[in-house]
């Protein structure tokens, strides 16, 4: 069963139910805070989800394992700040280090246009701050 990442998340659990987050919230989280956001988002919408350690990391903040694939996750959250090639520079390799089918760069802001080409060329899917607000919206509106 294979997952698009880009039309995630589609269910919610009733824990992540009872916090809304908004991205005003998440552009006022470290970086830590919001690899930990991440984390608890994948876990709930059903994946297996592996922190890497702090330290020498490889290049990825998280391993996703579920729906028949594994993807390496780099976690980039700044504050009116493109993010440049080095987010898609670390994630290619940590995709043969963890030994993952892809590799997703999600930010709080945009991405240059050097980065997006980058991407492209070594399929690394980026999430933006616009599909990150996709990600919050369709996970807040099917709420009752």
């Amino acid at each position: 069963d294979h997952r698009d990442l880009h039309s995630f998340p589609t269910r919610r659990s009733s824990d992540l139910a009872k916090q809304k987050t908004s991205i005003q919230e998440i552009d006022k989280m470290s970086g830590p805070q919001f690899e930990n956001f991440l984390f608890n988002l994948f876990r709930d919408q059903g994946y297996e989800v592996i922190h890497t350690p702090y330290s020498c990391d490889q290049g990825a903040d998280l391993i996703i394992k579920g729906f028949g694939e594994i993807i390496a996750i780099q976690a980039k959250c700044y504050t009116n700040q493109n993010i440049g090639n080095s987010a898609v520079q670390e994630i290619v390799p940590a995709i043969k280090y963890y030994e993952a089918d892809r590799g997703i760069v999600v930010t709080n802001t945009d991405f240059s246009q050097s980065a997006i080409d980058l991407a492209r060329a070594n399929d690394v899917t980026l999430i933006n701050r616009k599909e990150l607000l996709k990600w919050l919206e369709s996970d807040f509106r099917n709420l009752s």
